[in-house]
């Protein structure tokens, strides 16, 4: 099996709720696909993380092109240190590890689909049956966080995940109406982006436990 063509693929997806926290302010995300082809007809894909911007990440991957076309989907360690030692993305190890990040989960679905087996069995097999994932609320209104985590409950989620950080005062009346919302057993999952101080998180934290705070 050999790799024929690699395409970056730019696209973006529209959000229903605006996305506010400490990093960001945003109404979508756009990321680059990568498409893998091999000459056994084998399609891999994989998604790389956009950095500052994703013309850059789009431009790393098309110059990984060149070394990548006939080698090998099985040679991830090789194709790896190519990528970081050969090429000249080895400066700039941030943007690399974005673009890279897309190639390599291309590889290991090529790899999957080659042998007939998903991905968690290359890696080692699976050690739980379920995941809890969380339902992500939009960081809005206490009656709106409220709307959302009702939904969520709908939906069938015990895990709920919101922002924080931005104005504390504010977001306290959310995370008590979050909480009165899913009753007592559901789990409350807080993100401040890593913009507290450890003085302000111990405060913080103290405060936003009040209403039992996974």
């Amino acid at each position: 099996m050999k790799i024929t063509r690699i395409e970056p693929i730019i696209v973006s997806v529209p959000y229903r709720h605006r996305e506010v926290s400490t990093r960001v302010q945003r109404d979508g995300v756009t990321d680059v696909l990568v498409k893998i082809t091999t000459d056994t007809g084998l399609v891999g894909w994989g998604e790389s993380c956009p950095g500052s911007n994703v013309e850059s990440i789009y431009e790393v991957i098309k110059s990984a092109v060149p070394y990548l076309t006939g080698r090998n989907p099985w040679d991830r360690e090789a194709i790896a240190a190519d990528f970081f030692g050969t090429a000249h993305w080895y400066n700039r190890p941030m943007t690399g590890n974005f673009a890279f990040a897309g190639i390599d989960i291309a590889l290991w679905d090529l790899c999957g689909k080659d042998c007939n087996q998903p991905v968690y069995n290359l890696l080692g097999g699976p050690q739980r049956q379920r995941v809890d994932y969380f339902c992500y609320l939009a960081r809005t209104t206490p009656e709106d966080v409220a709307q959302q985590a009702r939904r969520g409950i709908e939906m069938g989620y015990s895990v709920f995940y919101i922002k924080v950080g931005i104005d504390v005062p504010e977001e306290l009346p959310i995370i008590a109406t979050l909480r009165e919302t899913i009753g007592p057993d559901r789990k409350i999952r807080i993100d401040a982006n890593g913009v507290w101080t450890v003085n302000e998180a111990v405060r913080y934290l103290a405060e936003f436990d009040r209403y039992r705070i996974d």
